[in-house]
C-alpha cells in the first residue's frame, strides 16, 4: 500500500483562553514534534491534526453563536429600555382615553421615525388633552374644556382684577360727583357737604346724633333748650323764650363781663341805630346801647354768639360744648360747673340763612 505523503504543516492557531482549547493546542504541538522525530507516525499525526482542527472549528462556531446571541440580547434590552417610557405613557393614555387607544398605539409605532424632542412633546400634549377631556368639562356646558392647571390662577387673577375694577369705579363715581358739585357751585367746592361730613364724623366719634333745629334766628336758644329738657327730665320744660330771657338777665346783671365782647356789628344786627359808634366815650352812652342790646336778646330774633353762650352757661350752671367741623371742640364754662355738659353743633355753610346751631342728642 503506498504510503501517504506528509501533509503540509498547518499554521498555528490563535491564542485561546478556555482550557479545552489549550488542551487541544497542547496535543497538537506534541503530535507535530513526534512526527518530526519519527516519520513512521506521520499519518496518525495527520489524523489527530484533523480532529483537533474540527474540534477547534466547532468551538469557534459555538463562541461566534454565543457572541451573536449576546449581542442580539443586548440590542433587545436596549430597545426595551428605550421603549419603556413610551409604553408607560401609552398605558396611562389608554386608561385615561381608551376610545383612542388604537390611534395612540399607531402614533407610538411611528415615533421611531421622529426626533426625541418631538416624541416627548407629543406625549405631553396627549397627557394634557386626556386630563382636559376627563376633568375640564363643566356640568352646565359639556362643549367647553378648561385646563385645570391654568384655571385656578386665572380665576384668582380675575377676582383680584374685579376688586380693582370695582374700587376704581367707586373712585370714579365719587370724582364725577365732586366735579358735578363743583360745577353746580360756580366752580367752587361744595363747602356745605364738606362741613356736613366733618360734623357727622365727629358725631359718630362722640356717640351722638344731630337733632335739627328750625333755622329761624332762635336756633342757639332752641338748641340749648332742647339739651336742658334732656338733662332735666321731670322739671318744667323750657323753650327758646325761656333761654333768651335767662341770657338777657345774666348779661344785664354782669355787664362788665360781656360788654367788651359786644361789637358794633352785633348792635347793628340787633336793630340798634348807633351812628355814634366808636366815638362815644362816656360810660353812660355805652351803658345805654348795651342795655338796648340786652333787650334785643330777650325780645327779638337777634342771633347769638360766644358772649351769649357764656351767659347761658352761667344762667343755667352748666358747661356747653360746641361741635364744629375742622376745629377742636369749644368747651364754654369748662371747669366752672359739675355734671354732664350740654352739646350743640355750630354750622356756617349747611344752611342758606348762614350761621346755625343744632342740638346733639345721645345716640339710641
Amino acid at each position: 500500500m503506498p504510503r501517504k505523503t506528509k501533509k503540509a504543516a498547518r499554521p498555528a492557531l490563535g491564542d485561546h483562553n478556555d482550557s479545552l482549547r489549550r488542551d487541544l493546542q497542547t496535543v497538537k504541538d506534541t503530535s507535530t514534534f513526534s512526527a518530526s522525530a519519527d516519520p513512521s507516525t506521520g499519518e496518525e499525526n495527520d489524523n489527530a491534526f484533523d480532529i483537533a482542527d474540527d474540534l477547534l472549528a466547532a468551538l469557534d462556531a459555538r463562541d461566534a453563536a454565543e457572541a451573536a446571541e449576546r449581542e442580539a440580547k443586548k440590542e433587545e434590552d436596549d430597545s426595551k429600555r428605550r421603549n419603556k417610557p413610551h409604553s408607560l405613557r401609552d398605558a396611562v393614555s389608554g386608561i385615561l382615553y381608551p376610545s383612542h387607544q388604537n390611534k395612540e398605539s399607531f402614533a407610538t409605532s411611528s415615533e421611531s421615525h421622529q426626533p426625541a424632542e418631538a416624541i416627548e412633546s407629543t406625549h405631553q400634549h396627549q397627557r394634557k388633552s386626556s386630563i382636559r377631556r376627563i376633568f375640564g368639562s363643566s356640568p352646565k356646558s359639556s362643549d367647553t374644556s378648561t385646563d385645570l392647571a391654568s384655571a385656578g390662577p386665572k380665576k384668582r387673577m380675575n377676582r383680584q382684577q374685579q376688586r380693582k375694577e370695582r374700587k376704581a369705579a367707586e373712585m370714579e363715581t365719587v370724582r364725577r360727583q365732586a366735579e358735578e358739585e363743583v360745577k353746580a357751585n360756580g366752580g367752587q367746592p361744595d363747602l356745605a357737604e364738606i362741613e356736613r361730613q366733618g360734623i357727622n364724623a365727629m358725631c359718630q366719634t362722640l356717640g351722638v346724633t344731630m337733632h335739627e333745629i328750625t333755622p329761624d334766628g332762635h336756633c342757639l336758644y332752641a338748641a340749648v333748650a332742647d339739651q336742658l329738657n334732656l338733662r332735666r327730665k321731670g322739671r318744667e320744660p323750657v323753650d327758646y323764650k325761656s333761654t333768651r330771657r335767662a341770657t338777657a338777665n345774666e348779661m344785664r346783671s354782669h355787664p362788665h363781663e360781656y360788654k367788651p365782647f359786644i361789637s358794633d356789628s352785633d348792635e347793628h344786627m340787633a336793630g340798634i341805630d348807633n351812628r355814634e359808634a366808636g366815638t362815644l366815650n362816656t360810660e353812660q352812652a355805652q351803658e345805654k346801647h348795651y342795655m338796648t342790646y340786652c333787650d334785643a336778646v330777650e325780645n327779638t330774633g337777634v342771633w347769638g354768639g360766644q358772649p351769649e353762650i357764656l351767659a347761658l352757661t352761667r344762667a343755667f350752671g352748666t358747661q356747653i360744648n360746641v361741635i364744629q367741623a375742622g376745629v377742636p371742640i369749644l368747651k364754654v364754662g369748662e371747669g366752672e360747673f359739675e355734671g354732664e355738659p350740654l352739646t350743640i353743633s355750630y354750622h356756617r355753610k349747611m344752611y342758606g340763612l348762614g350761621e346755625h346751631y343744632n342740638s346733639l342728642r345721645p345716640a339710641a
